[in-house]
């Protein structure tokens, strides 16, 4: 089973005062909710809360990183207490969740929708094949503009003109 099939939610466990993290795999089809990077209420009460500046130094993004992401919708509102935000590790998830989708290729609102469409109900792995159509669609007028671009670049390299305006004229019969 691929990462993109799987996520993971980590929780947190006290003993002695440290706290333990532990990875627990779980099936993508049962995150098919907007809550689906959610720890149950029982794991809730174990793990610790975390500041908007120690979640972005551990997702390795700026802290205005995840207040745009809560504005536009991708991560749900944080916690507050006095005032200042506060997430728990399931953040860490979603956010790794949304880096590996946007190291695919997929835009914020292509994630969106995705995370939209589970929170409806729609099964995660329809929802990703349609995603991969339309973003293969998108990778192959990219191959195209680059070959051809490619192919300018051999043009240019092979110029034997003298002045620009030969070039011109050139690159105007090819």
């Amino acid at each position: 089973m691929t990462r993109v099939e799987r996520l993971f939610l980590l929780f947190s466990k006290r003993r002695s005062g440290q706290t333990v993290v532990r990875l627990e795999e779980l099936p993508m089809g049962a995150m098919a909710r907007r809550s689906m990077f959610k720890p149950t209420s029982s794991q809730k009460k174990k793990m610790p809360e975390l500041t908007i500046t120690a979640i972005a130094r551990r997702a390795r993004v700026r802290p205005s990183t995840l207040r745009y992401y809560e504005k536009i919708g991708i991560l749900p509102p944080a916690r507050r207490v006095g005032g200042r935000r506060r997430y728990d590790l399931s953040t860490l998830k979603q956010l790794e969740f949304i880096t590996y989708t946007k190291q695919a290729g997929f835009s914020l609102r292509q994630i969106q929708a995705l995370q939209e469409g589970a929170s409806r109900g729609k099964a995660p792995a329809r929802l990703w094949r349609d995603l991969v159509v339309e973003k293969a669609g998108e990778l192959d007028q990219i191959l195209f503009r680059v070959h051809r671009a490619q192919r300018h670049l051999a043009t240019l390299a092979r110029c034997q003109c003298r002045n620009l305006a030969e070039c011109v004229d050139l690159l105007a019969t090819k």
